[in-house]
């Protein structure tokens, strides 16, 4: 199973996030046990493990936790903006931690206090998109939809995900909270993501929702998307094959999964999913 909002990122749309990091995840998706076996007999740290272990050594644990305190109840964006950056700031002056731990322990408490602030003022977004397009939003993230893409070697390879909601106008409603700015163009990543979820509940449209909130102004940019069944099967699908394809030899060769946890840093890891012959 792959979600939808790893679909971007496997498509290589989104560079906020790496391939290596999704391949892990949907391996441990389908196959958790070996995933666990592989890490025990080889002693190494899951990703989630690594990273406690690195703000334990760095001294960042009391940082980010009064930084997590004060952003639990923000609600504009600009707020979220300060707190973030105050805690990049204090991270950077801890002594005995490299540049590079430091800029990757600010890449992870920035991500996760944006999607704490995302989760969190989602339902008040599209309370005010149904107040202002005078529309009803239903199944927000309540129900988990799939599409079966195709079998792959031993795999029938799937696509899901919960959508933020569908419309009365029938039209996929997908939400994005900004933090700065409206986007034009819109990101790709965010296009790709609706498109996979027009695919997955077989819709022809879908809105993107944009909010941002100044000071006391809540404002809201929503752009209709059209079904686009070139895009996913030139772009998206064939993507997510090729990536379950990859998996697939991947999870049948014990060599290449020892290689992959043993190395720590993503570009060996993803030089390592690239060397996966999946023609042969």
């Amino acid at each position: 199973m792959i979600f939808a909002s790893e679909v971007p990122v496997i498509a290589r749309l989104n560079r906020y996030r790496h391939v290596e990091d999704v391949f892990y995840s949907v391996w441990k998706r389908v196959d958790p046990a070996q995933v666990a076996r592989m890490e025990r007999q080889l002693t190494v740290l899951s990703p989630e493990e690594q990273m406690e272990h690195i703000i334990e050594e760095a001294g960042a644990k009391d940082i980010a936790t009064e930084a997590i305190k004060q952003s639990s109840t923000l609600t504009h964006g600009a707020e979220l903006n300060q707190v973030a950056e105050s805690l990049a700031h204090e991270i950077r002056q801890l002594p005995g931690a490299t540049v590079e731990t430091k800029n990757q322990l600010v890449s992870h408490f920035t991500s996760e206090l944006q999607k704490d602030y995302g989760a969190r003022t989602e339902a008040k977004a599209i309370g005010h998109y149904e107040s202002i397009q005078k529309e009803s939003v239903r199944d927000n993230n309540k129900k988990f939809y799939k599409l079966f893409l195709g079998p792959v070697g031993n795999t029938d390879v799937f696509v899901g995900g919960r959508v933020d909601g569908l419309n009365s106008r029938g039209r996929v409603v997908e939400v994005k909270n900004r933090m700065k700015k409206f986007f034009d163009p819109l990101p790709k990543y965010d296009v790709a993501q609706l498109q996979t979820y027009l695919q997955i509940l077989d819709c022809n449209e879908g809105e993107l929702i944009e909010h941002l909130r100044r000071k006391n102004n809540l404002e809201t940019h929503t752009t209709i998307i059209g079904r686009d069944d070139r895009y996913w099967e030139t772009k998206l699908k064939p993507s997510m094959l090729q990536f379950a394809c990859a998996l697939d030899i991947f999870m049948y060769d014990e060599e290449l999964q020892m290689q992959f946890l043993q190395e720590q840093d993503g570009h060996e890891r993803l030089k390592i999913i690239q060397s996966i012959d999946i023609d042969s």
